[in-house]
C-alpha cells in the first residue's frame, strides 16, 4: 500500500511523493514462491508407473481410458460403462490386483456377484486363470479378481507390471463378455437359487428374493416366507 504526500520547489507545480506503508513479508513471498505441494515418496512413485501405464493404454487399448493425469495413489480406475462399476488396477499389500469393481446399488452387485460365481468353472475357463470372488461385507461393493505379487516400490519390475495389467484386463473383459457383458448383467434382473439354478424376474420356487450369501459352497438365495433361521444375511 501507497501512501502519498506533497513536495514542492520554490513556485513549481508539486509533486508526489510516495512512501511505502505496507509490503508483502517473507512468510508472503515464500508461499507465492513455493507453489503447490510437490508429490513425494510413494505417491510420486505410483504416479509415475500410473503415467506409463496410461501410456500404454492409449497405445495398445485406446478405448480404456481417456485420463490424461495420473494420480498419486495406489489404484486406476477404468470406466465399464455403468454408474458405479469400474475396471480396476492397483497395488494392495505386496500384490497386484486386476478387477471388475461391483460398487452400483447393493442388491444389484450382489445379484450379479452370484450370478457370476453361480458360473464360475466357465468363466475361470474364459479368463484362462483363478478368479477370486470377494463380496466385501464391510461394503456395498463386491469384485472380482486376480492377483500376482509385487510392490511399487520394485521399480526394475515396473515393465511386467504393465504387461500384466494389460493382458488380465484384457482377458477378465473378454470372460465377462463371453457373458454378455457387465452393462448386460446389471440390466437382466436374473437371480440364482442355492442350487446355482438361473432364475428370471425375483420370483420362481423360492419366493421373494430378499439377499445373497457367496461363501465356499456357492450362492444362496433368501426366501421371505423361510423362518428368520433359515434366512441368509445380505451383505451390508
Amino acid at each position: 500500500m501507497w501512501r502519498s504526500a506533497w513536495s514542492g520547489w520554490g513556485n513549481s507545480v508539486p509533486a508526489p511523493l510516495f512512501r511505502v506503508v505496507v509490503q508483502p513479508n517473507d512468510r508472503r513471498k515464500r508461499v507465492k514462491q513455493a507453489g503447490p505441494p510437490a508429490v513425494a515418496g510413494r505417491n510420486l512413485a505410483y504416479q509415475q508407473f500410473w503415467e506409463r501405464f496410461i501410456e500404454r493404454a492409449r497405445s495398445q487399448r485406446p478405448g480404456w481410458t481417456r485420463a490424461r493425469k495420473p494420480p498419486a495413489q495406489n489404484w486406476f480406475d477404468l470406466p465399464a460403462g455403468v454408474t458405479g462399476i469400474y475396471y480396476g488396477v492397483s497395488f494392495s499389500w505386496k500384490k497386484l490386483r486386476s478387477e471388475p469393481y461391483l460398487g452400483g446399488e447393493a442388491a444389484a452387485n450382489d445379484r450379479v456377484l452370484a450370478v457370476l460365481q453361480a458360473d464360475r468353472e466357465a468363466l475361470g475357463a474364459a479368463y484362462g486363470g483363478l478368479l477370486i470372488y470377494e463380496p466385501l461385507p464391510d461394503k456395498i461393493a463386491c469384485r472380482i479378481a486376480v492377483y500376482r505379487p509385487g510392490s511399487i516400490e520394485d521399480t526394475e519390475d515396473w515393465d511386467a507390471y504393465l504387461d500384466w495389467f494389460v493382458d488380465s484386463q484384457t482377458r477378465l473383459r473378454k470372460a465377462l463378455d463371453a457373458h454378455g457383458g457387465i452393462s448386460a448383467l446389471y440390466q437382466r434382473g436374473e437371480v440364482v437359487d442355492a442350487g446355482g439354478r438361473a432364475d428370471r424376474g425375483g420370483g420362481g420356487p423360492y419366493g421373494k428374493l430378499v439377499g445373497f450369501e457367496v461363501d465356499d459352497f456357492g450362492p444362496a438365495v433368501v426366501d421371505q416366507h423361510r423362518p428368520a433361521m433359515g434366512r441368509v444375511r445380505r451383505h451390508a
